[in-house]
């Protein structure tokens, strides 16, 4: 699906101090482009539905939940320029999405105060594809239920100006 390079991670929550850790769904598409326009204050129950205007394509609050971080990453989740490059995907060795691997050649700055520039930082996830981004056609198989293959392509590490 489109929303595969923000499934990279897996998030664990839990209800309070000390009680069992619980893994966060994968995020989908649908459920990035409509997590943004949902305003709702969680009630702690992950199970429990969420009933929203507009509504969310996800059941539970669990997937809310995910959604929001995904968004939160997005948009937040910085690297040093240059310090990343990307790396093409390459099936021989199962690596089947492009990622990110530290730079041999990068030397941090001389001085601290060169990286309170915003020239100096990217953002380290891939943009939320909107809806206008994706195409028509792009629906999961009716018989099983699965998205079709795409070929990845690496995303390029996006300046911040």
């Amino acid at each position: 699906e489109k929303a595969v390079h923000h499934n990279k991670l897996k998030y664990y929550v839990c209800a309070y101090p000390g009680a069992k850790w619980t893994v966060l769904p994968n995020v989908r598409n649908e459920q990035l482009q409509d997590a943004e326009k949902v305003k709702k204050l969680l009630s702690g129950n992950l199970d429990e539905p969420v009933s929203s205007y507009p509504p969310f394509p996800g059941e539970t609050e669990a997937s809310l939940l995910r959604a929001k971080i995904a968004l939160i990453s997005a948009g937040t989740v910085l690297s040093p320029k240059d310090y990343f490059q990307e790396v093409a995907a390459d099936p021989e060795i199962k690596l089947l999405l492009p990622s990110l691997k530290p730079a041999p050649d990068w030397t941090p700055p001389e001085k601290a105060a060169d990286l309170l520039s915003i020239a100096n930082w990217t953002r380290h996830y891939p943009p939320i594809p909107y809806s206008d981004e994706i195409p028509e056609d792009w629906k999961p198989d009716e018989e099983t239920g699965k998205y079709p293959d795409v070929d990845p392509e690496p995303w390029p590490l996006r300046p911040l100006e």
